[in-house]
Parts: C-alpha cells; sequence; structure tokens
C-alpha cells in the first residue's frame, strides 16, 4: 500500500511541477487531498483525475472555481435584469 500512496504523490507532484495542480495538498490529519487543477478543459481534467493511481479507491468531490471579479459581475448583471 505504501508503494501505492508514493506513487500516487508523485504523480500529483509531476502535475504540480507542469502547472496543471496550482494549489493544495494533503490534509495531515486525515487520509484525504485537496487540491486545485487549471486545465483548459473538461476531458483533461478527467483524464488526470482517472489516471491517478489511487483513482480505483478514491471517492471525490469536483466542485468548478470562477474568480471573485466574475462572479462579482454576474451577480452586477442580475441584478440588472430584474
Amino acid at each position: 500500500m505504501l508503494t501505492l500512496l508514493r506513487s500516487d504523490l508523485e504523480y500529483k507532484v509531476r502535475l504540480q511541477k507542469e502547472g496543471k495542480i496550482v494549489g493544495g495538498g494533503p490534509f495531515l490529519d486525515v487520509g484525504a487531498v485537496c487540491y486545485i487543477l487549471d486545465v483548459p478543459t473538461v476531458e483533461e481534467m478527467g483524464e488526470i483525475l482517472f489516471s491517478s493511481p489511487l483513482n480505483p479507491w478514491t471517492s471525490r468531490e469536483v466542485h468548478p472555481l470562477g474568480t471573485f471579479a466574475d462572479t462579482l459581475e454576474g451577480f452586477k448583471e442580475m441584478a440588472g435584469n430584474h
């Protein structure tokens, strides 16, 4: 199991060096990780998630992130549309 965990960490370090993981890391008190991917397509995101050595044993939540400025602009547009 330690070999598998090491492989997964090495995979994520490689993605980080490639600039695809731009933030996050393992939680130090539970067996979990949280990271932010910066990829151009949903397909690439899926490829990254499903290529993880731990994929068969992973449950995950995926949440798209926007910017604060984009979200503020959306609120302004909604207010103007009512």
